[in-house]
């Protein structure tokens, strides 16, 4: 856990990567061909700010990469991207 030096805090910054990739998902019967991918690569950035040794506060960008399209209400995606902020308190 991280104990800031200081009276305002800490920061901390981190980057993340990973790739999932399932062979023969559609052949399987694990996944339907259409809609789902085959492959995906995250990308996760966050940069962490300790006010205390039981305070945060986390934001972080991701961003998903498909190898095909997925199918949602009338639109497709190859990329999604989001951005989340949170706010904890550990007792």
């Amino acid at each position: 856990r991280v104990v800031p030096a200081h009276e305002w805090g800490a920061c901390e910054l981190a980057f993340r990567a990973g790739r999932l990739e399932v062979e023969n998902p559609f052949d399987s019967g694990l996944a339907a061909s259409d809609g789902n991918a085959r492959q995906i690569t995250a990308y996760s950035a966050a940069l962490t700010w300790w006010y205390g040794r039981r305070t945060r506060l986390t934001l972080n960008f991701v961003r998903e990469e498909y190898s095909e399209p997925l199918q949602f209400d009338g639109r497709r995606e190859d990329v999604l991207m989001g951005i989340l902020l949170r706010l904890q308190f550990d007792f």
